[in-house]
């Protein structure tokens, strides 16, 4: 949600309390029609549900899609959650509250068969059928690790194999499949957790296992959106639960209807495992889904409607209601695209959202050859943090700090890309990392002014515009604050009115809590943006022309603020612009990239050169050495045509100040900064920094980014942003003889007493030269 149009919520009287908020139900749903409720399977959460879940609803029925305990938008970890009991806690939660007379649907893909099971044992009475989609279903009689026994039984020397070269234990295998071969699990990782109990086992799933055994018949779009969402999931095989046989009885479990579906074409779980699961359930009712990976409800959504409704039907006594669904089949997102050239977008989402609501954009973008990364801000999106652990803005938008930061060559040039609140945290990335940003793109955005802080575009809400929004009280380590849900009324009315259905459904089952950091210092700091970075990228303001949170006047007006930004405009797009017009933005931003590709290319040629022209090198030395120590260096740069400047910081080399004449850092560096301060215009600069020199370069980047090509660390002290430029970390991690025979040297200067090392030979010789030449120690 854009900045200006959120009410003063530090000034709530009374918040809510997030333990509290959390229990709150996600969905409200109408009265009426069936109740369906949705687990989902391994990693996955209740948003891979989305396009059913809208199906259902525009059909007239009540459908709840559900997180299990750290899955999803679940605020719980891994491993905070011990066993499958707590994992399926919403589950059995949700059965448990059904009102009196009230018989639910339940519907479980793969892994959360499990959790089905352990709710039609407690609650029969409440449940008119079970559906299990490619699932585990267990055997009354058996326990519930049945499944895995049998694979046991027929590849137990192949597991030996995998788990005697740790490519997955125990509980990978039992996930979906039964005949494993070793490279199953292809780039999945497996992760140790350490639990109160004791370490468990972990599996992340890997996009490569997602995209060719899991989503291999899907829409591009949804594998996309399984690459942002997954979370490490586990099976609890070593959960006394699952080893118990009296816990599935005839009379609780083998009750209820269940009705097993066979996805025809799924690659991770065969036709033939799913059949075989089915047999050690007698009286069991079978479907077919032809053409179904294993992520049925994505590749075959509407074949799984009608078979969810007409299942439902034969459970009731009134008359079977006909729905109507879309047709999901996936929309071409072709682009006509004017240059060749890859392109790298990096996109931002806006308040309690996360990667997950670019998915269209970032499928269609990567289907017309370029590079497109959508990131979780700091407790949003699937990203671990909580909201009351990210204590400041600069933490939340860490993750796009720190992909600007490694953008991957030198002279790669981004194009980022802002939603709604995420246009803060770009603006952030453009102040440090201006000639990494080749334009700023703010959809619908809060977009900051030089010269005035980054929160002057707030204003008070009119009464009621935020709705059904609740505010959640947290602490963090800053102190208490409010943090905003943005409510299902609020998602439908303000933000998605324009959007498919199923990215309503979506968005309703991943916001997050979100914090606008409002009392953050770097919010109010009217020096942070400066001309020289921030305002020296280009910027393109996209207005939504349907918005119903921000305004086409408040956007404009944001733009007026900023003279020189280029304005684009999406008629008929709502504030989830990426939802409403995904083909429409995706041409907006491929044009954008190629007009500043010309200018990039010349970005480029002034950083590199062409093969003919030379580079201008300048070289810092470390603690207690000179310019002489890169002689060799400067020797080969020069051979090979190129400038080269080795220079003596203060009290260096043959610098002619003593050590106790140097008050400060500063002064210290201050050749350094001269030289780079005096490089003619135009002239970018390839700083070389060693061991403590990195400190310097550091101070030169700071000062003079726009005359910098790139900085070189060598074996050198690399400072991050937001940190001292000395962590108190390497000091205490230093051993304590480490320094050998060196010498500690007191001083007295203006700033008064301090000390000053001098490396002994036996240092030298052990620890800064032993693999050097004896010439180039002595």
């Amino acid at each position: 949600m854009t900045i200006q149009v959120v009410i003063d919520i530090l000034h709530l009287e009374q918040p809510l309390d997030h333990r509290a908020c959390s229990k709150i139900p996600r969905f409200r749903m109408e009265d009426g029609g069936k109740h369906f409720v949705f687990v989902h399977g391994l990693g996955h959460g209740a948003w891979c549900w989305y396009r059913v879940v809208a199906a259902l609803r525009a059909a007239g029925h009540r459908a709840t899609a559900l997180d299990m305990a750290a899955a999803g938008a679940h605020p719980a970890r891994a491993d905070e959650v011990g066993s499958l009991e707590e994992y399926s806690r919403p589950l059995l939660d949700a059965v448990a509250a059904a009102a009196p007379g009230e018989r639910l649907v339940l519907v479980g893909h793969s892994l959360g068969g499990l959790s089905l099971a352990l709710a039609m044992e407690r609650f029969p009475d409440k449940v008119a059928a079970a559906v299990f989609l490619a699932a585990c279903m267990p055997a009354a009689g058996k326990h519930m690790g049945i499944t895995l026994e049998e694979v046991r039984q027929r590849d137990r020397l192949l597991h030996a194999r995998l788990a005697q070269l740790h490519h997955f234990s125990e509980l990978d295998q039992t996930s979906f499949m039964r005949r494993i071969k070793p490279d199953f699990f292809m780039d999945s990782k497996t992760i140790v957790l350490n639990t109160n109990q004791e370490p468990r086992t972990a599996v992340l799933l890997g996009p490569k296992l997602l995209a060719e055994k899991l989503y291999n018949r899907s829409p591009p779009e949804d594998l996309t959106l399984a690459t942002m969402l997954v979370r490490p999931g586990t099976n609890y095989i070593d959960d006394p639960i699952m080893k118990d046989e009296t816990l599935l009885t005839e009379g609780n479990y083998g009750s209820v209807k269940r009705v097993f579906l066979v996805a025809m074409d799924d690659a991770s779980s065969d036709e033939e495992m799913q059949r075989w699961t089915i047999d050690l359930s007698p009286g069991v009712e079978v479907e077919e889904l032809a053409g179904a990976d294993h992520m049925a409800m994505c590749s075959k959504p509407r074949e799984l409607c009608d078979l969810l409704l007409r299942i439902a039907a034969k459970r009731e006594t009134s008359n079977p209601s006909r729905h109507s669904t879309k047709n999901f089949e996936a929309a071409e997102l072709k682009m006509e695209i004017s240059s060749s050239s890859k392109k790298h977008f990096i996109l931002v989402h806006g308040l309690c959202h996360g990667a997950w609501c670019w998915y269209r954009v970032v499928a269609a973008l990567r289907a017309a050859g370029h590079r497109a990364t959508a990131l979780d801000m700091a407790a949003s999106g699937a990203h671990p943090a909580r909201v009351d652990e990210v204590g400041t803005f600069e933490e939340y938008s860490r993750p796009l700090l720190d992909a600007v930061a490694a953008a991957a060559a030198p002279g790669e040039r981004l194009v980022l890309v802002g939603h709604s609140h995420g246009g803060l945290s770009v603006a952030l990335a453009m102040e440090r990392f201006p000639d990494k940003v080749a334009a700023a793109v703010f959809v619908a955005a809060a977009m900051p002014c030089v010269g005035k802080h980054m929160g002057f575009m707030r204003r008070t809400a009119p009464e009621g515009l935020l709705m059904d929004c609740e505010m959640v009280a947290i602490n963090n380590s800053q102190g208490s604050g409010v943090a905003i849900n943005l409510g299902p009324t609020f998602l439908a009315q303000k933000y998605y009115q324009q959007s498919p259905a199923e990215d309503l459904a979506l968005a309703k089952m991943l916001v997050r809590p979100g914090n606008q950091f409002m009392d953050d210092p770097v919010m109010k700091d009217e020096s942070l943006l400066t001309n020289g970075n921030y305002g020296s990228v280009k910027k393109v303001y996209v207005i939504a022309k349907a918005d119903s949170s921000s305004t086409e006047e408040m956007q404009r007006w944001m733009v007026a603020m900023s003279p020189g930004t280029d304005v684009e405009e999406i008629a008929g797009a709502d504030h989830a612009v990426m939802n409403s017009k995904p083909r429409e933005l995706c041409d907006i931003l491929i044009k954008i990239a190629n007009k500043y590709e010309r200018a990039n290319h010349k970005h480029l040629q002034e950083m590199e050169g062409s093969s003919s022209s030379s580079k201008h090198f300048i070289l810092v030395h470390g603690l207690c050495h000179g310019a002489w120590c890169w002689y060799k260096v400067v020797t080969m740069l020069r051979s090979e045509g190129h400038r080269v400047t080795a220079l003596d910081l203060a009290a260096s080399g043959v610098h002619p100040a003593r050590v106790d004449e140097v008050h400060s850092f500063e002064e210290y560096s201050q050749p350094l900064l001269d030289a780079v301060a005096e490089a003619p215009a135009g002239e970018r600069l390839i700083l070389v920094g060693h061991s403590f020199g990195g400190l310097s370069i550091a101070l030169a980047m700071e000062r003079f980014p726009e005359k910098i090509a790139v900085a070189v660390f060598v074996a050198a002290a690399v400072p991050c942003v937001g940190k001292r430029i000395i962590p108190e970390l390497i000091r205490e991690k230093a051993p304590k003889d480490m320094l050998l025979d060196s010498k500690m040297i007191p001083i007295n200067n203006k700033q008064g007493p301090g000390t000053a090392i001098l490396l002994g030979p036996n240092f030298l010789a052990e620890k800064g030269y032993p693999l050097s030449p004896a010439e180039a120690m002595n």
